[in-house]
């Protein structure tokens, strides 16, 4: 698997998670992922 695309499919782990995620320490995190991703 090419670099883009794990860090594409990570992103939408993270987008997915941010959206369903019951807590705000889950939406921290995903929000962290999408971070690093975006660098």
């Amino acid at each position: 698997m090419e670099l883009f695309e794990l860090l594409d499919e990570l992103r939408i782990l993270a987008e997915n998670g941010r959206h369903y995620a019951d807590d705000p320490y889950d939406e921290e995190r995903y929000e962290r992922v999408l971070e690093l991703v975006g660098e």
